[in-house]
């Protein structure tokens, strides 16, 4: 039954027969992509950073993950919000853990020519998984609304921003934080 779900492909490329040309094309994606996560990612912590200390809140709590998240979501009046949404996120990732596939489960990602055969499980006996997949994406996606409106809101901005802080938040949050908006506590609740 094994054979069927993991299976070797012989016309995989495999590292090993690219040519120098081709491994550094892929060396050089790689490694763009890796830059520019580590740009964007430097860009959405100094906007929170300038928010935080916008909302009265010390800059350096927006480095600390799930603290951080708890402190914006303070900060936009949506700390209720935030525990409903961190419960089901947890909920979520304990159904796709225990519901998760031994045929996923056990495949080793990091070899290049290993395929899994979807079609060969039967996901009926995997329905946590499914459900937790769900549950996770659903949350997160609520959080990222729920943050992009009231932090909008927050700032005395509109739509243009609310679909901005979805959409490109690296370049919003900074908007937020150094420019002239500024964070009024009295049009948040709870």
């Amino acid at each position: 039954m094994e054979d069927l779900l993991i299976t070797s492909n012989p016309t995989t490329t495999t590292l090993d027969s690219l040519s120098t040309s081709q491994a550094a094309a892929v060396g050089g994606f790689v490694g763009t992509m890796t830059i520019a996560a580590i740009v964007f990612a430097v860009f959405v912590i100094i906007g929170q950073w300038k928010i935080f200390e916008k909302a009265g809140e010390k800059g350096w709590k927006c480095l600390i993950p799930i603290y951080g998240q708890y402190i914006l979501f303070k900060i936009i009046g949506a700390k209720t919000w935030f525990w409903v949404l961190f419960a089901a996120t947890v909920l979520g990732s304990i159904l796709m853990t225990v519901g998760m596939p031994q045929e996923i489960a056990t495949v080793n990602y990091w070899s290049i020519d290993a395929t899994i055969d979807y079609s060969v499980i039967d996901w009926s006996n995997h329905v946590p998984y499914i459900i937790g997949i769900v549950v996770t994406c659903a949350a997160s996606l609520a959080a990222l609304i729920v943050q992009a409106v009231k932090l909008s809101k927050a700032f005395g901005k509109g739509v243009s921003y609310v679909l901005g802080l979805i959409f490109i938040p690296e370049i919003i949050y900074l908007v937020l934080g150094f420019g002239k908006a500024k964070y009024d506590k009295k049009v948040i609740k709870d």
